[in-house]
């Protein structure tokens, strides 16, 4: 919601590198949206990880509008992946073995991603997830109280729907929420939940 992403091209061209192009969103710059923006930028300028997609570079447009270029995903989103592929219990606890050892390694460097849902999951042809968008995620550092709550309705942990700071707990209940969608035995829909 805080910006619109496009596939770009890398100015080098001998590089023949395709990147993904976030630019803060909006017609107007808000100082809280840039704010936000950077503070994704520079959560992403931390994270080294195979299932997390990186950070190449960063600037501004020429009327002053941040971007930044990160790796470009060929993949679906773990929705799509779902059904189109219909996994069977052991390949999508497979899948999300990939994210939870991404979102560990972020826990790792301090970092929550606070938005852990299909949509910000994006299924390779190889069949592994790389995980984007980290746009609500925060260091664990920040102030979050009294801000205005960023969520996902339907994917937000408790903490998150009263307000709360966004920290691994809120991860560790959406990696709950994801393993949930695929799991159909009721003996382990009973571990899950």
């Amino acid at each position: 919601g805080m910006g619109k992403v496009y596939e770009a091209v890398h100015e080098d061209v001998s590089l023949g590198r395709r990147v993904a192009l976030k630019v803060v969103g909006g017609t107007r710059l808000f100082p809280a949206l840039v704010e936000s923006f950077l503070a994704e930028r520079a959560m992403l300028a931390r994270l080294e990880h195979p299932r997390i997609a990186r950070l190449y570079d960063s600037g501004a447009t020429e009327q002053g509008w941040p971007y930044f270029a990160m790796e470009f995903v060929e993949g679906v989103t773990l929705e799509q992946w779902q059904r189109d592929r219909q996994p069977g219990e052991r390949e999508w606890v497979e899948l999300l073995l990939g994210v939870v050892d991404a979102v560990s390694y972020a826990h790792g460097k301090f970092i929550a991603h606070g938005d852990l849902k299909p949509g910000n999951l994006l299924v390779t042809a190889a069949g592994e997830a790389r995980v984007v968008d980290f746009g609500i995620g925060r260091m664990w550092t920040e102030a979050q109280r009294g801000a205005l709550p960023l969520l996902t309705p339907g994917h937000a942990s408790p903490e998150q729907m009263q307000g709360e700071a966004i920290t691994a707990a809120s991860d560790i209940y959406q990696l709950g929420k994801l393993l949930e969608r695929g799991v159909r035995s009721e003996e382990l829909r009973a571990v899950v939940k």
